[in-house]
């Protein structure tokens, strides 16, 4: 939260209801410790790729569903965040550690 890098997780489920349904099983096999094997993954539909940065843009060849922290933002083919250093200000309750 306070290490000055975005994670940015971006989500690709052409295949459909298949595709979600790879995307939850993979989400709970990496909650569970388990890695898929290569054969897997090239048979897949579906994809998560995780990044870490500073900034970050992503482009798309035409105009896709994006959301933020789970708020809806319409369609868009390209989209940037950035970190702006202090720019939120969090407050923890005396005696806790965030």
């Amino acid at each position: 939260m306070s290490d000055g890098e975005l994670d940015i997780a971006t989500l690709d489920a052409r295949g459909g209801l298949v595709g979600w349904t790879e995307l939850f099983g993979s989400v709970v096999a990496q909650g569970a410790g388990i890695k898929q094997t290569e054969l897997l993954r090239t048979w897949r539909t579906s994809r998560i790729d995780h990044r870490r940065g500073r900034s970050v843009t992503i482009e798309m060849e035409n105009p896709q569903r994006v959301q933020v922290d789970g708020e809806s933002l319409g369609r868009a083919q390209r989209i940037h965040g950035r970190i702006q250093p202090g720019a939120l200000l969090i407050r923890v309750p005396v005696g806790t550690h965030p």
